[in-house]
């Protein structure tokens, strides 16, 4: 149950990257039950490698500010729902999502001898829940090439590891490492069976058993 149809409930309205380019300005209006606009244009600063649940505290924050200042029993029932809904579905409008990063390698990271077959990349792992997601995309930045046509992508499992997907049901999102610098998958649609509390890691393919790919920044980014 989405905290816009709650009283005082924040609804997204918009985000951009910050002038010195190391976070966003998310910007969203808190909203009455009927979706009347309450309070507008009330922002917070994020960073781009925060938690997701970061985001929501501050955005909390702000609405509790709101609902503190108003009389009556509305502070009391928007406790309740704090209390009853989970914070990650708090998030309403149109678009309707907070924005998430997550960096899957920070380092330089440098795959011997890549195979052809498909193979996980050791490390990148994590679970994640993407029960409100709707899209993806991986960037990354190849410091050094690996084998024409040599490619890593996104998988998720449902079974804690025995199965793997990519993320859209199909072989993406993935990005090409045959050239070197920055690159992007571009968004693609996050297959239902994938909406949910689900292990990902990072699958490489194509390689000739011979070159040796280097990886930089790897970041994987939903909404």
């Amino acid at each position: 149950m989405p905290l816009g149809t709650l009283p005082y409930g924040p609804k997204l309205k918009s985000k951009v990257v910050d002038g010195a380019g190391t976070g966003w300005v998310i910007t969203f209006d808190v909203v009455d039950a009927d979706g009347s606009v309450k309070f507008p244009d009330r922002t917070v600063n994020v960073g781009m490698q925060q938690e997701i649940s970061e985001i929501e505290a501050q955005i909390d924050t702000q609405v509790r500010q709101v609902q503190a200042s108003d009389s009556g029993t509305v502070g009391a029932f928007l406790d309740s729902c704090i209390a009853t809904y989970p914070r990650k579905r708090w998030t309403s409008g149109d678009p309707a999502y907070v924005p998430s990063v997550l960096s899957l390698n920070t380092a330089i990271r440098t795959w011997a001898n890549m195979p052809a077959a498909l193979t996980e990349l050791p490390g990148m792992r994590a679970q994640l829940d993407l029960t409100l997601a709707s899209q993806a995309r991986l960037t990354g930045n190849v410091q050094v090439a690996g084998f024409a046509g040599s490619s890593i992508g996104l998988q998720y499992s449902t079974d804690g590891g025995t199965t793997w997907t990519y993320l859209n049901g199909g072989t993406g999102p993935s990005i090409s490492l045959t050239s070197t610098g920055s690159v992007s998958s571009g968004w693609v649609n996050i297959a239902a069976a994938a909406k949910a509390d689900v292990l990902i890691r990072v699958g490489g393919v194509g390689g000739n058993g011979v070159a040796d790919p280097q990886l930089g920044l790897v970041i994987l980014q939903v909404r």
